[in-house]
């Protein structure tokens, strides 16, 4: 039996530092796509010297930001399948605790 591949990813520059005043929202983003076409989205934004492809460093230059934008532009970037879910990050830093100090 063939298993499916997964890749979930979590967003932004703080990622799960959960007390971080940056960022309140963690978000967590993931899509159904085979591992082929998601190697052919990636290709859009790869570079030879890229090792992990990080928003957080292609975000701080003129090249990286066109390069979001033709990712994201792309035809065959999936509609559908998409599931994304957000959480703020207070409300689950430590849900055992009866006091929360932020």
């Amino acid at each position: 039996m063939k298993y499916p591949a997964v890749a979930i990813d979590e967003s932004g520059n703080t990622g799960s530092d959960l007390l971080s005043p940056e960022q309140p929202v963690f978000a967590l983003a993931s899509t159904g796509i085979s591992v082929n076409e998601a190697e052919n989205l990636v290709a859009r934004i790869r570079t030879p010297q890229t090792q992990e492809i990080k928003f957080s460093k292609l975000k701080k230059t003129a090249t990286g930001r066109r390069r979001i934008i033709e990712f994201l532009s792309a035809p065959e970037l999936p509609t559908a399948g998409v599931k994304i879910v957000l959480f703020h990050k207070r409300f689950i830093v430590d849900w055992g605790r009866t006091k929360l100090t932020i």
